[in-house]
């Protein structure tokens, strides 16, 4: 029935709000990995900011003073000169492996010389280096980045391995093209839900 229903009367229905966490995206929701506000090199998901170069590169990370607005007391920044690759990486986590398939995204601050850099995903399903990631730009004022899990892409030098959300152990910052590296970044989420363990939404549960 629609408005009246006719006839015995049986159990009445009641709803509870039991709070549970849920895959799909809760608008507004985000999960900060790091905005460098302690000035250190540890993120809040308990890896860290660390290099990596080939060995015709050389890359240089330092945590310095001042931010992107809103994240003004520090960042990371790099700099460096790259002949085959080269750039930055935040671990998730101290070892092993993470599950990202709560969100849906990544947004993080920068800057740096005008030139074109590489943000990637690295995950365990990609054997060959040829991580999914997506090109940004920099320019010298503090610029928002928005990455798509669904919208990023591979470089082409591998061999076509699928992106496994669930097998994720960092996200890198590097050079797209050889050269001088000069850029630094800020006020890196996630997007879609909250921490684990934070917030969680509630969900009306039907019980009779």
């Amino acid at each position: 029935c629609t408005f009246v229903c006719v006839g015995t009367a049986g159990p009445t229905a009641t709803f509870t709000r039991t709070p549970t966490r849920t895959n799909t995206p809760i608008p507004g929701a985000f999960c900060l990995v790091d905005d460098l506000e302690d000035l250190n090199t540890t993120d809040n998901w308990g890896g860290g900011w660390s290099t990596y170069a080939g060995s015709s590169s050389t890359i240089n990370l330092s945590v310095v003073a001042g931010g992107a607005p809103g994240s003004t007391a520090g960042s990371v920044s790099v700099n460096g000169n790259v002949a085959d690759y080269g750039g930055i990486t935040a671990a998730l986590t101290s070892s092993g492996v993470t599950s990202l398939s709560a969100y849906y995204g990544v947004a993080f601050t920068v800057k740096g010389n005008g030139s074109n850099y590489w943000f990637q995903v690295p995950s365990n399903s990609v054997t060959t280096g040829d991580h999914y990631g997506v090109t940004f730009s920099t320019s010298g004022s503090w610029t928002p980045v928005t990455v798509l899990f669904s919208n990023m892409t591979q470089r082409g030098f591998g061999n076509g391995e699928p992106f496994d959300i669930t097998q994720v152990t960092a996200f890198q910052w590097g050079a797209a093209a050889n050269g001088t590296v000069n850029f630094q970044v800020d006020d890196v989420k996630l997007l879609g839900a909250y921490c684990p363990g934070g917030p969680p939404t509630n969900t009306p549960t039907r019980t009779n």
